[in-house]
């Protein structure tokens, strides 16, 4: 759960969105040198799959019963450091 929260915390202050195909799916997108996120959520059962993926190779995804992943690496650093930068740009509420 740790790192979902952590991907939709960047989504949400960085990623681009876009609504596709009779599915209607919304795919949310950011990427950043080696490193893309990505979460596409069905407006039919509104779930999603979150997916991290290095070097264009998926090394975690959630969310999606018949295909999780997560190969630990330095992704887990750079999602954390990401998380982290995004968090201290964020106006909090007083």
């Amino acid at each position: 759960m740790y790192y979902e929260q952590l991907i939709n915390m960047i989504l949400r202050a960085r990623g681009q969105s876009s609504c596709h195909g009779l599915d209607q799916e919304t795919l949310t997108l950011y990427s950043e040198g080696p490193y893309t996120l990505y979460k596409l959520t069905s407006h039919f059962d509104r779930r999603s799959i979150l997916v991290l993926a290095q070097n264009q190779q998926e090394v975690f995804v959630s969310g999606d019963a018949f295909h999780s992943k997560l190969i630990p690496g330095e992704w887990q650093e750079w999602l954390h450091q990401k998380a982290l930068a995004v968090a201290a740009e964020t106006p909090q509420a007083s």
